[in-house]
């Protein structure tokens, strides 16, 4: 499958959230979302980053977090609160490559994509003619820790654009049994969820 940055523009939302019980037994419940704005030309992107639920472990407390990224050609600006940062670099900035790396490009999503189970005919996703498909754990990648036991149970669906091949849409739901999650480090046991949404494929964006 084509990776994101194949398009020269597009809007994606990413949502990972999970509820159980953390390592030291107490309750857990928090959600990471990533929204993203991206050109090719001129050369752009918007990041906005927000958490809620993870606790800030310099201040002893729990408290929702929202960070900014804009990277407008070889400068990236992040604002975080009343702190504000520039950098100045060049192809190895930060963000140089479309959204996160496994939702770009799903060959790193997906050890097998043979076993991608066709479901159903095709469906617009925001407009884009998209195929879905259903998937279990056996889909899934190495690198998403289910090898060495965190999870006892994940599957989901994808929708992957008819004209393109690339990702429109995400969903995966797993169930954790023990801790060492990457996706949810503080977790010991419970349910994560997954979600990603693409949009605006090649239209008129201009990162501001």
């Amino acid at each position: 499958l084509a990776a994101a940055n194949t398009l020269d523009s597009y809007r994606s939302h990413t949502l990972l959230a999970y509820a159980g019980v953390d390592t030291t037994g107490q309750p857990a419940k928090a959600a990471v979302e990533l929204s993203v704005e991206y050109a090719r030309e001129p050369r752009s992107r918007r990041l906005v980053l927000s958490e809620s639920g993870i606790s800030d472990k310099s201040q002893g407390a729990t408290q929702p977090n929202l960070i900014n990224y804009y990277q407008i050609g070889n400068k990236l600006y992040s604002n975080f609160g009343s702190q504000c940062m520039m950098i100045t670099g060049d192809e190895t900035l930060p963000f140089d490559t479309p959204d996160t790396a496994f939702l770009a490009d799903s060959n790193l999503l997906f050890a097998d994509q043979l076993h991608l189970t066709p479901a159903g005919p095709d469906e617009e996703v925001n407009g884009i003619a998209s195929r879905r498909y259903t998937f279990d754990i056996g889909s899934l990648a190495d690198w998403l820790d289910l090898s060495q036991g965190q999870a006892v149970k994940a599957d989901g669906q994808v929708w992957i654009a008819a004209e393109g091949n690339y990702i429109t849409r995400l969903q995966i739901d797993m169930v954790l049994a023990s801790s060492g999650s990457t996706l949810a480090p503080d977790l010991s046991q419970g349910n994560l969820r997954i979600e990603y949404e693409l949009s605006d494929p090649n239209a008129d964006i201009a990162v501001e």
